[in-house]
């Protein structure tokens, strides 16, 4: 059940008001000292009075468009403005004719009765005598004494709760203007548009067209509201937290628990089954870091949203490199534990934290306790991720050149700095690599001396013309990743051209081997950017592929090398592959990338991938290592606590009758322990004598038309509730003791013993499923989508409009399956099954995958790169914060006072 945080409304909610003096002076002024009439008001009405029965007033700005700041301390009756009235004191200052004008009546009333600064703005602060303070003392308060009894009676009650009149005024008329101040705010924060848009006529019109907006926003206005906004965003994900931790107590009456065991049993696995059923509400989180542009570190948190199913990001702490150089705070540990700090509960549902390679073996490294993720249920290093695109940008430097040495120079700055930075030149860094004999050199060394010699470079376009192309100079930029491929492509369809060109001039020739070079880096660069942009979008379940990829980064290396004859490209593709392989190594321990595998339907019809990763290919076992390892992640969710005692003495239970066959799990650490007595139902299994042959998938390197998941040999169950049980092999529960009261152990036994069976059903539910569907969706996607299989590889159909011809297959690499192929069905999978029968634990386990982030670079902060903020200098954080927000959310209709990110997330446009 959703809960809500009820708070006093003070500076937390809307805009913050500027700091008041508390010390009010006790001078007022019943008089002008114009010469004009003034009269006052007796009847103690604030923003509503009627004037002869005829109107009432109101705030004047919404009378007239004159933008005049003094106007701001007073209100009226029309829009002619014959008469307004003070809201310090309210003297009502008409119009005389022949007198002193108004304007000149009201500002010399501001200055010599409440000593204000007729210039300054009512809802920005006030000028004193000292106008050196930019925000100044509060104005002298009503004076509450003059009147009959009831308003001093109301006087006392207001002194004793210290009530301000004045300012639940001007925070009313502030409530009246704040979707319009937010709108403005949010618009220039998230645009990054200068503080002047707000003087920008055109925008001054229509927030004067506004009836219930104010006319005189300026630019400290604006400030105060993005940065009001930037704090309420970190406000919705306290608040995300504190209801995912209210979700996450399992509370046992004991009043209500029968001692028959087997009662008992039923009882706890209905209140678990309820448990797990709220636990699909809660918002998992994951963390990550990364440096944008070397000057800007951000902090992130990310999670799933179910309304929209997509995976959102938003950034929690961001720090300026230049300004915080060698800063311990800009540590990643000093950072955990500001979060922890700010955002207390947070913690209990993030599941792990994805870095940079290099970022996270310092942090292991240096780390001797962890300041954010507890030790007691897991090796701490699971809850830490590499990030994908570090892995591959350290891989694929080989593919350009050699390391740098000390005494190689290179430019300094990127040569089309002009030009805007894309999302892969964000990705990969090659500032460390000397391209000098690389085919990328070569190209350039081409292309520049044909421009520096008029004569050849007019020979050459003419070439160009002939073959029908036109010439782009293409050079492959050292700053700018992405203008690999650019070069390589225009270069490799300019061969005829070049080929004709280089005949005639005496200049170093291009070969047969450089253009299959081209080619070959061309293929692989062109599926390694697909890779990386899958793995930074936001609407990929990429976690879930991230060992795919790389075995399949590593099958398309060990293929392309089978067929590569020329060392020059033979090493570096080695080198890439090594670094592949071992980064497999280091990916294989990380239990949370197992468990993404599993969830993998097109993995589990691969046996070889199975048995490298699990050791073994029979079904029953990887379950069980998996039952274990599920059941330590899910367990620091489930927060058991005791109420009550046992009251049924009717049935009081025979210890004989109480069986603890099967594993009993430990409270304390969350870890199983097999009983040595075990003779449950994973020993049934196999233990008839017959062997684990029918456990296991086809040979097939794809999937097979079926997988064999028979749990017990012979028999065609696929789960352990369609298995026979043994009376004698019931779930383990602990014994009472003489009173019959049960205690906190022995129902956290039997809550361990429940869960873990749940877990084990779910998976053999979803094997079952898997078997039974992906094969037919392979079929059916390859049907549509114009797919052929062909010796367990898959091939692109390509009709051609020649009646000869006709079809053609076009090969595919592993990468280019992945993603065109695997991803597709696999994601369809999983849509129809949560839309039908998956368990709460696959339910669960898919909502945590989904959250985490399989890459710390995601392309929602791209624009980060050539980002210089314009509204404010010292607002950069708070800008990124609102813009990150508002791409993903409808901002302008959040309620930043009540919402969670969850019920943020259901606003349409």
């Amino acid at each position: 059940m959703r809960t809500m945080d009820t708070q006093v409304q003070g500076t937390d909610r809307g805009l913050v008001l500027p700091p008041m003096n508390s010390t009010a002076s006790t001078t007022t002024a019943a008089t002008t000292t114009t010469n004009t009439d003034t009269d006052t008001d007796g009847d103690g009405e604030e923003e509503s009075l009627m004037v002869d029965g005829h109107g009432e007033w109101v705030p004047t700005y919404m009378l007239t468009k004159d933008k005049s700041r003094y106007l701001s301390h007073f209100l009226g009756a029309n829009k002619m403005l014959e008469a307004v009235k003070c809201k310090h004191c309210d003297i009502v200052i008409r119009q005389r004719t022949g007198s002193t004008g108004l304007a000149e009546a009201s500002q010399a009333h501001l200055w010599s009765v409440h000593k204000i600064d007729p210039n300054a703005n009512y809802y920005s602060g006030w000028a004193g005598p000292d106008a050196g303070a930019p925000f100044m003392a509060r104005p002298p308060l009503k004076n509450h004494q003059s009147g009959g009894n009831n308003n001093a009676a109301t006087s006392s009650i207001a002194n004793l709760l210290e009530i301000d009149e004045d300012l639940l005024k001007r925070t009313r008329e502030r409530e009246m203007a704040l979707p319009l101040v937010q709108s403005l705010a949010i618009i220039i924060a998230s645009e990054n548009l200068p503080l002047s848009f707000v003087d920008n006529t055109a925008v001054r019109l229509l927030i004067n067209q506004n009836a219930n907006s104010l006319s005189f926003i300026d630019h400290d206005l604006i400030v105060n509201t993005i940065r009001t906004i930037a704090y309420n965003l970190d406000q919705i994900i306290q608040r995300t937290a504190l209801r995912n931790n209210s979700d996450l107590s399992l509370i046992i009456n004991k009043n209500y628990l029968l001692l028959d065991p087997t009662d008992r049993s039923n009882q706890l696995a209905n209140r678990l089954k309820n448990q797990l059923f709220e636990m699909q509400k809660i918002n998992f989180f994951s963390l990550n870091h990364s440096v944008w542009n070397n000057t800007i570190s951000i902090l992130s948190i990310q999670y799933y949203d179910d309304f929209h199913s997509q995976v959102k990001i938003l950034p929690l702490i961001i720090q300026n490199l230049r300004e915080f150089s060698n800063d311990p705070q800009l540590s990643i540990p000093a950072q955990l534990f500001k979060i922890s700090q700010e955002l207390p509960g947070l913690q209990n549902t993030v599941i792990s934290m994805t870095l940079p390679r290099p970022q996270l073996i310092d942090l292991l490294n240096v780390m001797d306790r962890q300041p954010f993720f507890s030790n007691s249920h897991t090796n701490a290093k699971n809850y830490y991720h590499h990030c994908i695109i570090s892995v591959i940008n350290s891989a694929i430097l080989p593919l350009f050149g050699a390391p740098k040495s000390t005494d190689t120079t290179h430019p300094t700055q990127s040569p089309s700095a002009k030009e805007p930075l894309t999302l892969l030149d964000s990705l990969i860094d090659l500032s460390t690599i000397d391209i000098s004999n690389s085919i990328f050199s070569r190209i350039n060394s081409f292309l520049d001396d044909l421009k520096s010699n008029s004569w050849q470079l007019d020979k050459f376009r003419s070439l160009c013309g002939k073959y029908g192309f036109q010439f782009k100079c293409s050079k492959f930029d050292l700053f700018r990743y992405s203008t690999a491929t650019t070069s390589l492509q225009t270069f490799l369809n300019l061969r005829p051209i070049i080929e004709e060109y280089q005949s005639t001039i005496q200049i170093e020739k291009f070969n047969e081997i450089d253009f299959q070079i081209i080619d070959y880096l061309l293929t692989t660069l062109n599926s390694i950017n697909r890779i990386l942009k899958f793995f930074t979008s936001s609407k990929n379940s990429n976690f879930t592929y991230v060992l795919f990829s790389i075995m399949s980064i590593e099958k398309h290396l060990l293929s392309t090398l089978s067929t590569l004859q020329f060392q020059r490209l033979i090493a570096p593709f080695e080198a890439f592959l090594s670094r592949i392989q071992e980064f497999k190594t280091i990916l294989f321990s990380d239990d949370m990338n197992l468990l993404a595998m599993f969830l993998c339907p097109a993995i589990l019809f691969e046996r070889e991938v199975l048995e490298y990763s699990f050791h073994t290919i029979s079904l029953s076992e990887i379950v069980d290592k998996l039952s274990t390892l599920i059941f330590g992640l899910l367990k620091r969710f489930l927060n058991l606590h005791t109420i009550g005692n046992v009251k049924n003495d009717n049935n009081t239970p025979n210890d004989n009758n109480i069986n603890t066959n099967n594993d009993n799990q430990s409270n304390s650490n969350n870890n199983t322990n097999s009983n040595d007595n075990d003779s449950g139902n994973n020993s049934n299994r196999s233990g008839n004598g017959n062997s684990d042959n029918n456990d296991h998938f086809s040979n097939s390197n794809t999937p097979a038309p079926r997988m064999n998941i028979h749990s017990i040999s012979g028999q065609g169950s696929v789960s352990p509730t369609e298995q026979p049980h043994d009376n004698s092999n019931n779930l383990s529960f602990g014994s009472l003791n003489d009173s019959n009261q049960l205690s906190f152990s022995t129902i956290s036994n039997e809550i361990d013993a429940i869960f873990l069976q749940t877990i084990q059903e779910d998976l053999y539910e979803y094997l079952s499923t898997v078997n039974s569907i992906v094969p037919i969706s392979y079929r059916s996607y390859c049907e549509q989508s114009n797919f052929v299989r062909d010796s367990g590889r898959f091939k692109k159909r390509i009709i051609t409009e020649d009646s000869i011809i006709g079809e053609l297959e076009q090969p595919m690499n592993f990468i280019e399956e992945l993603l065109d192929i695997h991803v597709p069905v696999c994601n369809a999978f999983w849509t129809q099954y949560l839309d039908n029968d998956a368990g709460s634990i696959i339910r669960i386990l898919f909502k945590i995958m989904q959250c985490q982030s399989s890459s710390s670079i995601r392309e929602e902060y791209s624009f980060l790169n050539d980002f210089v903020p314009r509204v404010h200098p010292n607002l950069t954080q708070e800008i990124i914060k609102i813009k990150l927000f508002n791409d993903q959310f409808v901002a302008s209709k959040v309620d930043y006072d009540l919402d969670t990110l969850q019920t943020a997330s259901q606003y349409l446009p």
